[in-house]
C-alpha cells in the first residue's frame, strides 16, 4: 500500500520483488487510487520488478507508471487479453514479463457451475476457448506459477467473506507432464518456466544439488485423496494426470521419497543476487 513506502528503502536487498494489487483480491490490498500507484512506483528503487495483479484493463496503467519511473514489472496469472498488450509493451523496449497458472490452463469456464464456491478467484477462469489461445502462445509467457491459496473448505463456503484463490502446488507437475504428452507444451519448455525463469527474473541464487524426479510411467485421475496441502481439496478432481514424484532433494538432503516426507525440516530465507 502507499503507507507502506517509507519501508521500502528497509527491504531493497531481503525481498523478491514488490507486489501490488490494483483489483480486487482477498483481503485489505486493493490500491485502487491512482495517486496512491504512482508513490508506489515511483518509491520502489530496486531493479526487481514490480509484481502486478489486475483487470485486463488496469493492467495499461501499470505499464504507463512502468515507463514513466523505468521499472521491471511482471503481471501476474496473466488471461488471454493481457497477451497483446505485453507483447505491444516489451516490443516499445519495456522490461516485462508474465506467468500463467494451472487452473487457467486445465480449468475453464464451463468448470464454475460444478466446482461453486471453490471456483472463486481471480482472475475468474476463462472460456474455453480463451484457454486454448492461451495454451497456442504459452511460448510466450515467462513463468508457470501455481498461485498455491490452500483454504480451507470451510473458509472457502463461508458466504460472509469470500476467499479467492485455489490449491495448486501438488498438482501442478501431474498436470503439465500430461499436456507435455499431449504436445501442447516441451519438457524442456516447462523446466524453463518453472526453474530458469523464475531465477533469472527474481535473481534468485542457485541451489546446489536439488532436484526432484518424477515416475512418468503411469497416468492416473487426480482425485483429493493422499494430499498433503492443509486444504485437503483440489479443484482439479477427475482430470487426467501423469508424472507421480518420487523423490524430492533440497540442497543435498531428502526431503520427500516414496510418498513421505523424510528428515527434519531445512527451509531457510534466501535472498536475492545483488
Amino acid at each position: 500500500t502507499a503507507k507502506s513506502t517509507i519501508h521500502f528503502d528497509k527491504v531493497n536487498d531481503k525481498v523478491f520483488g514488490l507486489k501490488i494489487y490494483m483489483s480486487q483480491t482477498t483481503g485489505p490490498l486493493l490500491v485502487n487510487d491512482k495517486k496512491d500507484r504512482d508513490l508506489i512506483f515511483k518509491s520502489w528503487k530496486s531493479t526487481l520488478p514490480i509484481m502486478v495483479h489486475a483487470r485486463d484493463e488496469i493492467i495499461e496503467d501499470a505499464i504507463a507508471l512502468a515507463q514513466k519511473y523505468k521499472k521491471r514489472i511482471h503481471i501476474c496469472h496473466v488471461t488471454y487479453n493481457q497477451l497483446n498488450i505485453i507483447k505491444k509493451a516489451k516490443q516499445n523496449g519495456l522490461k516485462i514479463t508474465s506467468e500463467a497458472c494451472p487452473h487457467h490452463l486445465f480449468l475453464n469456464s464451463s468448470n464454475v457451475k460444478r466446482l461453486g464456491n471453490f471456483g472463486l478467484m481471480k482472475p475468474p477462469l476463462m472460456t474455453k476457448e480463451e484457454q486454448e489461445k492461451i495454451w497456442e502462445r504459452i511460448n510466450e509467457i515467462d513463468i508457470i506459477s501455481t498461485d498455491h491459496a490452500p483454504h480451507t473448505k470451510e473458509e472457502k463456503l463461508d458466504l460472509s467473506e469470500p476467499k479467492f484463490g485455489v490449491p495448486g502446488l501438488e498438482t501442478t507437475i501431474p498436470l503439465f507432464f500430461n499436456a507435455i504428452r499431449a504436445k501442447k507444451i516441451t519438457l524442456e519448455r516447462f523446466i524453463k518456466m518453472t526453474a530458469t525463469n523464475p531465477r533469472r527474473i527474481f535473481k534468485l541464487p542457485s541451489q546446489g544439488n536439488t532436484y526432484v524426479i518424477v515416475d512418468t510411467s503411469k497416468g492416473f485421475k487426480i482425485s483429493d485423496k493422499n494430499l498433503f496441502t492443509k486444504s485437503a481439496w483440489t479443484p482439479f478432481i477427475g482430470i487426467e494426470g501423469h508424472g507421480k514424484i518420487q523423490k524430492v532433494v533440497i540442497r543435498g538432503n531428502t526431503v520427500f521419497e516414496d510418498g513421505k516426507f523424510t528428515g527434519k525440516p531445512s527451509g531457510r530465507v534466501i535472498y536475492p543476487i545483488n
